[in-house]
């Protein structure tokens, strides 16, 4: 495996040629892209890093694991039931969600997506599971692994280091490194594991200044200030409407 993986959807469209992935699957996969590029649109990860290059570096790792297209695009999805914007505002059901993703990715990807969304990455879960990987479905081991590439984008570059919150999420690896590493080698994948353990040892070192750090230690959603004055705009107006 690379240690250097895409952040963009031109690198990663370049890496899918470079390992010779079909046309139809280099074209699915950028489909997929789009729906992420407008999904996250704005969004940023707590370390001030843009939303989609984390998706990206996601998709990125699992193409190097030469994962198929249907997983590597619930790579660059598997946030979008939790952080994804789909316009739906607070009365949209999670039903129409799956709908829009199916739609684009088909049942098998959106399949991996609603699995990832379901999994709830805690620390006992984490502890548990080298334990009982072997036991997993198929689909529910190829979720882990999608976990594990996002874990992997995450601490590859020191992202963590730039959130405001960096101690606790120093303090939260550090119960958790060792069983990420178990799991990628019990799911058959050495390098992924040697690469985990590598950008985990990585975070603990190099101090960043305060005034460079995120203010946030969550994801926010950024918007240029005219968007901003339209939204006040659209808002006064249906507010105004429905009080008629």
């Amino acid at each position: 495996m690379p240690t250097a993986y895409a952040q963009t959807n031109l690198q990663l469209y370049r890496q899918l040629v470079a390992l010779r992935y079909s046309v139809a699957d280099q074209e699915y996969i950028a489909s997929a892209h789009a729906l992420a590029a407008d999904l996250f649109s704005g969004q940023y990860r707590g370390s001030g890093k843009p939303f989609i290059a984390h998706l990206v570096g996601t998709a990125s790792i699992l193409a190097a694991l030469k994962a198929s297209a249907p997983v590597i695009a619930a790579g660059l999805l598997h946030a979008a039931y939790e952080q994804g914007d789909f316009g739906l505002g607070l009365l949209g059901r999670h039903g129409d969600k799956r709908a829009e993703l199916r739609t684009v990715l088909g049942a098998e990807a959106e399949g991996y997506v609603q699995r990832y969304f379901s999994l709830r990455w805690t620390d006992e879960i984490i502890n548990q599971l080298p334990a009982r990987v072997d036991s997993l479905a198929p689909a529910d081991r190829l979720v882990v692994l999608i976990r594990l590439a996002n874990e992997l984008e995450d601490y590859l570059d020191g992202g963590v280091l730039f959130c405001a919150n960096s101690e606790a999420r120093l303090a939260r690896l550090m119960r958790i490194a060792d069983d990420h590493v178990t799991l990628a080698q019990r799911l058959g994948q050495p390098a992924l594991a040697e690469e985990l353990s590598r950008a985990f040892a990585g975070n603990g070192t190099g101090p960043v200044p305060a005034g460079v750090r995120n203010r946030s230690g969550h994801s926010r959603l950024r918007v240029p200030r005219s968007y901003g004055r339209r939204y006040v705009a659209r808002l006064r107006s249906y507010l105004t409407a429905r009080h008629r």
